[in-house]
């Protein structure tokens, strides 16, 4: 009798120890965007992208852009990592396609990026947001990469589909020039 409630005892205070490192594979909260909704039209800078939820500890949240190439094949672009804050998160300066590219469709999303892979992502990708590079023709920014599907270490938390406004083509360093010259 004693061996039996030692062997439960042991298996209980097992299970306690084990469930926080077993959980954090598990997220945290639903993450969802609230800025936009299924169908909305979006300017070519979105100047503020933002929602709720959160990540399991020692992940990032990124936001992330797909699009069909050319080819009609799906193609992701990452955007950059949002900023995460008591159940909240943002992102901002958020570029979505190209000049010309005026009611093309989009998908926002937000992804759980986990640790090895956010710092695959950080140590390739350059962020041009702030930066004089032109744009080119759609399909010719050689630049900038983009993956015909996500990394294994990527989960897609929320994602809305979008459509580029009409008559908006101005990138957000473009539109950060035309502000700064206008004050």
């Amino acid at each position: 009798m004693k061996v039996g409630f030692w062997v439960v005892l042991t298996a209980i205070v097992g299970v306690i120890v084990a469930a926080p490192v077993l959980l954090s594979w598990l997220p945290d909260d639903d993450v969802t965007i609230s800025t936009y909704k299924d169908g909305a039209q979006v300017p070519r800078c979105i100047p503020f992208l933002s929602g709720t939820g959160k990540v399991p500890e020692g992940h990032q949240l990124w936001v992330v852009i797909g699009f069909g190439d050319e080819d009609g094949e799906d193609r992701y672009i990452f955007s950059r990592p949002a900023r995460m804050r008591n159940g909240t998160w943002s992102a901002s300066k958020v570029n979505v396609g190209g000049q010309a590219q005026a009611l093309s469709p989009y998908r926002l999303a937000a992804v759980d990026v986990d640790p090895a892979t956010d710092t695959m992502l950080r140590s390739t990708l350059v962020d041009l947001s702030d930066t004089n590079v032109v744009a080119e023709e759609p399909f010719k920014d050689l630049w900038r990469l983009s993956w015909t599907g996500l990394p294994s270490g990527i989960r897609v938390m929320d994602e809305v589909e979008v459509t580029r406004k009409p008559g908006d083509d101005l990138s957000c360093t473009e539109t950060a020039e035309r502000a700064n010259k206008k004050g």
